[in-house]
């Protein structure tokens, strides 16, 4: 505490680095994994955890949004939709005894009592039966880097985040592929038995409402099969390609006050292909779900009754962030400044800075790099509520366009 009395006793560790482009930036992100399960500043015990170094986000806060908006939605419908999403805290790392910045501690995503609780076909003393008795949790994501993993006649590559076997991928791939044949033929109504629409419905309000590009390619976007149904979630990295900051924003093929489904242009294969498609834009089946009547009335229906909490959390709880954070902020980006200047090669070498964010500062920076954390955070409000604006238009109007 402030007079620094311990808490709590420390706790063994392991670390690593983790994610994929995030290790070549300068500020590094970890995975942790405790000795025992572990309850860290008020979150479930278990025993692993991520550091997300949060380094191209000038705001340090997109991902704790996008976990607080998913809280909202979680609030205003208990019984259904988006089982589970992570939860995190800001905190200071210090590694090594040296003073290391701003981080957001936070829960990752695995198979547990205490996270996404699904039937582990590993749990601990149970007989493996059959493939359909359990359930898998599956990545949306073109690296295609996983031991086991499919792909769909849409390229949509789905990996295991889990050890699995034979059995497991042949149920899942085979499921899998069912139901995409069943969408994109447009025989809905097959479909329902097989997948659970209000998950499917509040994942994508919300990649739609924080304009998440990495679900053009797809990036980090995770579903999970579970008692012979499909689920979309938990939703996962918000910190870059997400609430552009420039009012005339139109690339990607979406805009404000449209859906990011505008322009997608989903490949197809005959056959089932063998290598991933890095321009898919298939945007896990929503160009086609949302072709769908009864689809598109059920976003409408909750997007009415979950719009409210979702504009307070802009109005009262992302200042709220923000005044936890400032003085660390401060400190953090004297230790890792994301401007161009200060980092002559972040352009060019990480893809920081380029036209995505949309609005050109006068100091020559692009997007909220050049501006103050102050100003960065007042246009991130502004951004959402634009957002939320130009989703009452086409969502609650059933129009997706």
């Amino acid at each position: 505490d402030k007079n620094g009395a311990i808490l709590s006793e420390p706790l063994f560790s392991g670390t690593r680095l983790r994610g994929n482009v995030t290790q070549q930036m300068p500020k590094k992100a970890f995975a942790v994994k405790l000795d025992k399960k572990s309850g860290v500043l008020d979150m479930a015990p278990h025993k692993r955890w991520v550091l997300l170094a949060n380094w191209k986000d000038r705001t340090l806060m997109r991902n704790a949004v996008a976990f607080g908006i998913a809280k909202k939605f979680k609030e205003v419908f208990p019984n259904d939709g988006l089982a589970w999403n992570p939860t995190g805290q800001h905190v200071e790392l210090v590694y090594n005894g040296v003073h290391v910045g701003n981080y957001y501690l936070c829960e990752q995503i695995k198979i547990d009592g205490n996270r996404l609780d699904i039937n582990d076909p590993y749990e601990e003393g149970d007989a493996f039966t059959a493939p359909e008795d359990y359930g898998y949790l599956l990545e949306c994501d073109d690296a295609y880097d996983e031991d086991y993993k499919f792909l769909t006649k849409k390229y949509i590559p789905f990996l295991f985040k889990d050890d699995a076997n034979a059995d497991m991928l042949n149920y899942a791939s085979n499921f899998v592929r069912g139901l995409e044949e069943k969408i994109t033929a447009g025989k809905y109504s097959e479909t329902y038995d097989m997948i659970d629409y209000t998950s499917m419905v509040d994942f994508l309000l919300i990649q739609d409402l924080m304009m998440n590009s990495e679900m053009k390619h797809p990036k980090s976007c995770y579903s999970y099969i579970n008692n012979g149904k499909f689920y979309a979630g938990p939703i996962w990295d918000f910190d870059w390609n997400t609430l552009p900051v420039s009012t005339s924003y139109s690339e990607e093929g979406y805009s404000y006050s449209t859906s990011m489904l505008t322009k997608a242009s989903v490949k197809s294969s005959s056959s089932y292909p063998t290598s991933a498609n890095t321009s898919d834009a298939n945007y896990l089946w929503y160009t086609f779900l949302t072709k769908d009547s009864e689809f598109t009335a059920l976003a409408a229906e909750r997007w009415a009754k979950v719009s409210g909490a979702i504009q307070s959390f802009v109005t009262s709880e992302i200042p709220a962030i923000k005044a936890k954070i400032s003085k660390s902020e401060a400190e953090n980006n004297a230790m890792w400044p994301v401007d161009s200047k200060s980092n002559p090669k972040r352009s060019s070498n990480f893809g920081i800075g380029s036209t995505f964010l949309g609005q050109t500062f006068s100091c020559g920076y692009c997007g909220d790099e050049g501006s103050t954390f102050d100003n960065a955070i007042s246009t991130l409000q502004s951004t959402l509520n634009t957002r939320i604006s130009g989703m009452n238009k086409y969502v609650n109007n059933k129009t997706w366009k």
